[in-house]
């Protein structure tokens, strides 16, 4: 397998502590608690992770031509600008 994202809370409670008091926050507490789980199917499965490749958490991924961040979903520019440059096919060969 090459490539996988794992989806973390849709919002950010308002940073609120998991307990009173706490340092740790919910939204990353209910996180890395979904990547606990998705590690120990990897392990489970035989799948390896590489270490160096990884990245644990980011505020934006840049995924197969698309952002996604907390804000929403969205094509990269460079596919925009892509699309919009298309010329129109002349014949059915170009499609």
């Amino acid at each position: 397998m090459d490539d996988a994202g794992i989806k973390g809370p849709k919002t950010t409670y308002g940073d609120q502590p998991i307990v009173e008091g706490s340092e740790i926050r919910r939204f990353v507490y209910e996180f890395l608690t979904t990547v606990n789980r998705v590690l120990a199917r990897f392990e489970t499965a035989g799948i390896t992770v590489s270490g160096h490749k990884l990245v644990a958490a980011t505020p934006t991924l840049h995924i197969v031509g698309t952002v996604v961040s907390l804000q929403g979903w969205h094509l990269a520019h460079g596919v925009v600008s892509k699309v919009v440059k298309w010329t129109s096919c002349t014949n059915v060969s170009e499609v």
